[in-house]
């Protein structure tokens, strides 16, 4: 899994594999390019985006994105428990977690 977090100063890179931190990666991004978390120049972002993919050697078409921002929203979402699995004690008695 790839992990993209995307805010008006830079661009951050995770990839994810068997639950650890295989590969990092961050890179600023010019003033031009987001102004108070709107996206100015879509084309200049894309390039970043590619580039630190390509330097950093991670590679993925699946990528959950992350845009931080004034009218980012956040709520809680209730994912049920796959069969057979143990939960750690956050989830509640019908075998729900609480993602946020």
């Amino acid at each position: 899994m790839i992990t993209l977090e995307i805010s008006s100063t830079d661009i951050k890179l995770m990839e994810v594999g068997k639950g650890r931190v295989i590969k990092w990666a961050s890179r600023s991004l010019a003033s031009s390019v987001l102004e108070e978390d709107v996206v100015l120049d879509s084309q200049a972002l894309s390039d970043a985006v590619k580039q630190l993919m390509s330097s950093s050697g991670i590679k993925g078409r699946n990528i959950i994105a992350s845009v931080s921002g004034l009218y980012s929203l956040s709520r809680l979402m209730m994912v049920p428990t796959p069969l057979g699995s143990t939960t750690d004690g956050s989830g509640d008695s019908e075998g729900y977690n609480t993602l946020n």
